[in-house]
């Protein structure tokens, strides 16, 4: 694999918008990583309490129904503090 790539690890994309969740993993999944998918910031969170060091990585919405993005982060990272994250959002300045 190239600079940059992963080497199978699983990466947590949460996303309400079920497009956008499966455009992500996709994405995320060309780049070389495995791929776990949640519905929304409350579900990330059940999936990452279950199996804290199945995952290397998170990429999470800002903007989710039942918990926000960077909510989720907050109480992912009572069991896995050290737990990269990246966010993503689709509203502009505008909204």
């Amino acid at each position: 694999a190239g600079r940059g790539r992963g080497r199978g690890e699983t990466v947590l994309v949460a996303d309400d918008e079920p497009s956008v969740r499966e455009l992500a993993a996709q994405t995320v999944r060309r780049l070389g990583y495995e791929v776990e998918t949640a519905d929304d910031g409350a579900a990330a969170v059940e999936l990452m309490a279950a199996a804290p060091e199945r995952y290397a990585a998170a990429l999470l919405d800002v903007t989710m129904p039942a918990m926000s993005g960077p909510d989720a982060l907050s109480e992912m990272r009572r069991v896995r503090p050290d737990l990269p994250a990246v966010f993503m959002s689709g509203y502009t300045a505008d909204d």
